[in-house]
């Protein structure tokens, strides 16, 4: 599986984008990714807070989450922060 990582940069605001070629996730589900105890991956053990503590520590910077699918046919996280 690759999983680019890449940055983007502006006046106003910074961006780290993780991508991956997996099987991705609609929109709906994208939705309800960051809520935590929240999982879609049931073959794995865990309890749903990956999402849920990066969208928290995200959030208290004054940043953001969102995802939207890959160019890669997966999944892309973008984590976006304002410039200091």
């Amino acid at each position: 599986m690759a999983i680019p990582i890449s940055t983007e940069q502006s006046p106003d605001h910074v961006m780290l984008i993780v991508e991956d070629d997996g099987p991705g996730m609609p929109a709906e589900q994208a939705a309800e990714a960051s809520r935590r105890g929240k999982r879609f991956d049931e073959i794995a053990p865990g309890w749903g807070l990956g999402f849920s503590i990066v969208s928290d520590l995200v959030e208290v910077t004054g940043g953001s989450l969102s995802f939207a699918e890959s160019t890669l046919g997966g999944l892309k996280a973008v984590i976006k922060f304002p410039q200091p």
